[in-house]
């Protein structure tokens, strides 16, 4: 009996392990359970789909934690008969999306509404998944569609809808493909004289298909709402009405679009067409193949935005009366405009070269010239930005940095974008009148930069880059500032004052086809440049160098000591143009004054390059003929020496004269001559035919 009892209580024992086993195994089974519902319940925290609407894309956003690593959404169109619709979901960032379309059927199974359910499922790392069902709406559109006296006329309803008008290969025209049944005959590109298609309220896709060369008139309106209207090849007439609209005219015709109430976006497509803004702020649109349009912006802020091609565009933008011209030579291109504040150019790649004129009595307020090429790059193409003031009195002010240059002052301000400072520029011509034009606040490197004063006494003030200044007829003021600046003169020109102020400036100074006679001297610190011809009188300080080119006629240009100015560079070309060797077939002087003191000077030249160095400012002599040209020498006082041996033959003459004191002259190559003046000179002629003259005084002359 004993025995009995204690193996029933040993079994009794087991059995309550065993179940205090089971009860632990369920606890833990219970307690990943929750723990895994707990997990996957934080896994999807929203669910966003766009609207469903019949034949229409739709979007669905999936907000997940950072355990998933992929999922999709099954979507179920009811009462429908396209089954199941598998959407891929692909992550950026914590959001999964993806995007479908619904199906058309529900538009013939249940005109006044359908449904959908979407279960989205999405899985970690090791497998689990987390599945989250949600019911949906689809609105079925109401379009209706009835053909009546070679007239299609297709109605939208009040929601967003879709609807586009197309032809197939035998000429029938389908709404929506076919899906929207057309009621009386059956219309054609053959019986249908006009395409009618009107949105409601929403906002509304109208268009007709042009890709498959329909091109019967078509009249639309959008009405309420943010439409979007596209025409097709023939002449058309599209209005957005309210709302913010965009509005194409297409691939062709001549084409009439009225934006309407809201701000509009308008583009005319090819063929010239008239494109209205109405009110609110409206953009118009062009791009190369565009027609010739007439613009009315009418109320509101209103822009032409003009996009340039690849090609090398020459554009001109002006007043014509009270209305704005835009004009492309490419093409022949002339937009007619009226009522636009702002125009904006984008030039893309080519050379272009931009002009804005005098936009007095225009309603043009922003000019906008954008030089990036493609894909917001630079093209790497020197492209001109020219401004032109008026005929009144201007006060213009420059002012900008790399990431963009603006001209005020004038009736339009005018911003230039995208400029490279080794290809760019941008020219400011105020024309006529007294006029200031002030660039200090041009940053180095904003952009390659030409003040032009134009008739008047001007005052221009450059930037800190590389100027270029121009102060034209008048007596006029110019001011460098920092970078290596020029100041160019041209006959016709008055007497200026040039500072050049920080950095190598230049004064280039252009002769005419007449016998001049230049005269380089100080005046204190200053250079002072003269010229016969109209008594004109340059007034410098802060130039380093001079260029000066003679063109025709027998010229003569002396340069006197610079020593007391910045001078350090004069550069005389002889030729009949500049740059291109060969001479003007006039017997040209150039003379080159030492000073009282000891001087060295020596003469070099080769291959159409002359030059006289040792003195304060070096000479070069460009464009020189040996049968027509002379260089002269005066060393003046002192014990000076004129060293000629490295002047080849056949390139200028010399005459070379020491003046007072004990000189030392040597010839060049050619045939010289060399005047020792008074003093005990040494006079060495080398080996051409020269004249040797030592003068008073125990003289060495050696032949």
């Amino acid at each position: 009996m004993r025995t009995r009892t204690m193996r029933l209580t040993k079994y009794m024992k087991s059995i309550i392990v065993i179940m205090r086993i089971l009860r632990l195994s369920a606890s833990l089974v219970a307690a990943l359970c929750l723990g895994n519902i707990a997990a996957t319940a934080q896994t999807i925290q929203s669910i966003s789909v766009s609207p469903l609407v019949t034949g229409q894309n739709f979007t669905i956003a999936v907000e997940a934690s950072p355990d998933v690593t992929q999922g999709s959404a099954t979507f179920l169109f009811r009462p429908g008969q396209s089954g199941a619709l598998e959407v891929p979901l692909i992550q950026q960032g914590p959001i999964w999306t993806g995007s479908g379309l619904v199906p058309d059927d529900l538009r013939r199974q249940l005109p006044k509404g359908a449904g959908a359910t979407a279960q989205v499922v999405l899985f970690n790392a090791a497998g689990r998944r987390v599945v989250k069902v949600v019911q949906l709406a689809v609105r079925v559109e109401s379009i209706t569609a009835v053909f009546d006296g070679g007239i299609l006329t297709v109605t939208g309803d009040d929601q967003d809808n879709s609807i586009v008008v197309s032809r197939d290969i035998a000429g029938a025209l389908l709404v929506n493909g076919g899906l929207v049944p057309v009621t009386g005959a059956v219309p054609t590109v053959y019986n249908t004289s006009l395409i009618r298609i009107i949105g409601l309220k929403g906002n509304d896709a109208l268009s007709a298909d042009d890709s498959t060369g329909l091109d019967t008139p078509v009249n639309i309106l959008g009405n309420e709402g943010d439409d979007t209207i596209v025409g097709d090849l023939g002449d058309d007439d599209l209005d957005g009405g309210a709302g913010n609209d965009t509005i194409s005219g297409g691939r062709g015709g001549h084409d009439r679009l009225l934006g309407g109430d809201g701000n509009d976006f308008l583009s005319g497509g090819r063929g010239d067409d008239e494109l209205i803004g109405g009110e609110n702020d409206d953009v118009i649109d062009w791009h190369p193949g565009d027609g010739s349009d007439l613009v009315e912006g009418q109320n509101g802020r209103d822009e032409l935005l003009f996009v340039g091609s690849a090609a090398s565009e020459k554009i001109d933008i002006s007043a014509n009366g009270p209305r704005l011209r835009f004009f492309r030579d490419i093409a022949n291109v002339a937009m007619d405009c009226d009522g636009i504040e702002k125009v904006t150019f984008k030039a893309l790649a080519g050379k272009d070269e931009v002009t804005i004129g005098d936009l007095s009595g225009t309603q043009a307020a922003n000019i906008a010239i954008d030089l990036l090429g493609a894909n917001g790059l630079v093209d790497g193409s020197a492209d001109t930005v020219t401004v032109n003031g008026t005929t009144e009195n201007d006060a213009v002010t420059v002012a900008g940095s790399d990431s963009g240059v603006s001209v005020g002052g004038l009736k339009a301000s005018v911003m230039v974008t995208g400029a490279e400072k080794d290809l760019d520029r941008l020219i400011v011509n105020t024309l006529n009148g007294e006029d200031t034009v002030n660039a200090a606040n041009v940053q180095s490197g904003a952009i390659a930069l030409t003040l032009n004063g134009g008739n008047g006494n001007d005052t221009l003030t450059g930037g800190a880059g590389d100027d270029l200044i121009i102060g034209a007829q008048g007596i006029d003021t110019e001011f460098g500032g920092a970078g290596d600046d020029t100041s160019l003169w041209n006959p016709g020109d008055g007497s200026d004052i040039f500072e050049g102020q920080a950095d190598q400036d230049t004064l280039l100074f252009n002769g005419a086809n007449i016998a001049e006679e230049i005269v380089l001297s100080a005046n204190g610190p200053r250079l002072k440049l003269t010229r016969n011809v109209a008594a004109i009188v340059m007034d410098c300080d802060d130039v380093e160098k001079v260029l000066f080119n003679a063109r025709g006629a027998a010229d003569t240009i002396t340069v006197n000591d610079l020593s007391a100015t910045d001078v350090r560079d004069v550069k005389l070309d002889l030729s009949a143009v500049p740059g291109v060797d060969g001479g003007d077939a006039a017997a040209d002087t150039v003379i080159v004054n030492g000073t009282a003191a000891n001087d060295v000077v020596t003469v070099n030249g080769s291959a159409g390059t002359v030059s006289a160095t040792g003195l304060a400012a070096a000479v070069t002599i460009l464009g020189s003929e040996v049968a027509n040209d002379r260089i002269v020498v005066n060393t003046i006082g002192g014990d000076d020496v004129v060293n000629a041996s490295g002047l080849a033959a056949g390139f200028i003459k010399l005459t070379a004269d020491g003046g007072e004191g004990d000189d030392n002259l040597i010839g060049s190559a050619g045939d010289d001559i060399l005047l020792g003046g008074l003093g005990d000179d040494v006079l060495i002629g080398g080996p051409g035919v020269d004249v040797l003259d030592g003068g008073p005084g125990a003289n060495v002359i050696i032949q």
